[in-house]
Order: C-alpha cells, then structure tokens, then sequence
C-alpha cells in the first residue's frame, strides 16, 4: 500500500545548509526535497518520520551518500 502524503504533515525545509524532511518517507517527498535542494549545498539532513515506503527510503540512503 503506498504511503499518502499529507501537505499538513508532510513539510521540506531548507535554512543554513540544513535540510529537514518531515513526514512518512515517499517518492513524492523525496522528489519534493530534491527539488528545494537542487544546485545548493546541504550539510546537514533532519529527518522526522515513522517510516514509509522502502524503495524511497533506499533513494534517500542513496542521495545522502
């Protein structure tokens, strides 16, 4: 079952080279996040979530790497 994204919960930020991810992890979320970052640098990387789809959770591992 893929994870719905809810705007209310779900929320990407970008300040002072730290980017937070909060909500369920997804493809949607991630792509959200790639986009607020492309072509900045970023140090730091919040995560808060309860987990969520394990394909995007594995192309998040790969991006942070």
């Amino acid at each position: 079952m893929p994870w719905i994204v809810d705007p209310v919960i779900a929320d990407i930020s970008l300040d002072a080279g730290t980017a937070g991810y909060s909500g369920p992890i997804s493809a949607e979320l991630n792509r959200r996040l790639f986009e607020a970052v492309e072509g900045k640098t970023v140090k730091r990387l919040n995560i808060t979530s309860a987990g969520g789809e394990v394909e995007a959770g594995i192309a998040l591992g790969v991006w942070v790497s």
